[in-house]
């Protein structure tokens, strides 16, 4: 418990989250919540991934801010796309579908 609280404090402090060889061996991520404008309401999340031995935990920590920087743009282009809004249409019908 103690490491993923760690763990979560890390990723609420940098911004986004990383990890490697947790999901698959021989793969590594990490990823940014894009966020609603103003309301905070989570629209969904950005990530990069590949092979471990090319995105190694320093290349990541090197790609972070521009990762955070398109994790922001996508925020900012919410308010002028209506599919992006957390109650579009489109993702009222996408969730009557999958019920």
């Amino acid at each position: 418990m103690a490491a993923l609280r760690a763990y979560l404090d890390r990723t609420r402090r940098e911004g986004y989250a990383l990890t490697v060889e947790t999901a698959h061996a021989g793969t590594s991520a990490l990823a940014a919540v894009v966020r609603q404008p103003g309301r905070g309401q989570i629209l969904g999340t950005i990530s990069i991934a590949g092979p471990s031995i090319r995105l190694t935990e320093k290349r990541m920590i090197a790609l972070a801010p521009s990762m955070l920087e398109a994790a922001e743009e996508l925020s900012g282009a919410s308010l002028s796309f209506g599919w992006l809004s957390p109650v579009s249409p489109m993702r009222t019908v996408a969730r009557r579908r999958t019920r």
